[in-house]
């Protein structure tokens, strides 16, 4: 039997997976806001983003400058375990769930390296509930965080 090179080459390389995500990284699954928004839901528990660190140990802290130096402490070898969040550009109500911290939270959100970039700042996320931020999401990469709890910058990610 005579086989093309490249027919070979094509048989005997292996396959390739199509729509598969980089490693780390998770598309989230969006709700509908009446006005037709898509919400993102963002939930904070005690010193981290859920959806970012979804392995997270289970905290303690009874200030926020105990999770900021809980933070700073491990933050960094945490970080290999990191989502990043991928949505499609668009307008979107961002969810801010405060679900574990007995004190008041804040958010923000702002581009990881172009600072023209949509912002979303808010504070005062009572303890066990939440507020929503109305933001146009462009594409580009972007981190989110809580400046109470100082938590690392997590990543998301917008596309076309």
């Amino acid at each position: 039997m005579h086989v093309v090179p490249w027919l070979l080459v094509a048989l005997l390389a292996p396959p390739k997976e199509v729509g598969r995500l980089p490693a780390g990284d998770a598309v989230p699954v969006l709700e509908k806001a009446p006005d037709g928004r898509a919400v993102l839901t963002l939930r904070q528990g005690l010193c981290v983003f859920r959806e970012a660190e979804p392995g997270a140990l289970p905290y303690t802290a009874r200030t926020p400058a105990e999770c900021e130096r809980v933070n700073r402490a491990s933050a960094s070898a945490r970080s290999k375990d990191f989502v990043r969040l991928r949505v499609k550009a668009g307008k979107y109500q961002l969810q801010v769930m405060n679900e574990a911290a007995p004190w008041p939270t804040g958010f923000e959100l702002q581009g990881e390296h172009d600072p023209s970039l949509p912002k979303v700042k808010g504070e005062a996320i009572a303890p066990s509930t939440g507020k929503r931020f109305q933001v146009d999401l462009v594409p580009g990469e972007y981190v989110y965080r809580c400046p109470v709890m100082k938590t690392p910058g997590y990543r998301l990610l917008v596309e076309e």
